[in-house]
């Protein structure tokens, strides 16, 4: 007998999210959901924004813009204090600290409960 496929859904923070990658709008449309503060968006390495500010946090695609997308990070700024997530544990692009111009901490997988506590509902949105 044929059973079709259920599609499984993810709960993030008490939104249902489908369990797929998201694109870049998929992205942005949890974050305004989630009413994540303070979210600058999600860009590519080469189209970060121009000027960071005191408070944010984003969602970095590791490609250029003349790629197809890889491997999206997270960071987080609170009071020029950064924090950074890359799931594979790789250490933080030229691009990404020059963005942030001063110390970035940053973590592995391990420790993205650590991030959590910071940046909780952009790191659920990335890491689920």
């Amino acid at each position: 007998m044929y059973r079709p496929i259920k599609k499984l859904r993810i709960s993030v923070e008490g939104l249902e999210l489908p369990n797929k990658p998201l694109s870049n709008i998929g992205l942005i449309n949890a974050v305004r959901k989630l009413e994540i503060p303070e979210f600058r968006g999600v860009f590519v390495r080469d189209n970060l924004p121009v000027k960071g500010k005191r408070n944010e946090c984003g969602i970095l695609n590791l490609d250029d813009a003349s790629g197809r997308g890889t491997h999206r990070v997270v960071w987080y700024r609170k009071n020029y204090e950064n924090y950074y997530f890359d799931s594979y544990g790789i250490q933080p692009p030229r691009e990404i600290i020059e963005y942030l111009k001063d110390l970035i901490l940053y973590f592995i997988q391990q420790s993205v409960f650590n991030l959590k506590e910071k940046c909780s509902a952009v790191t659920n949105v990335y890491t689920f």
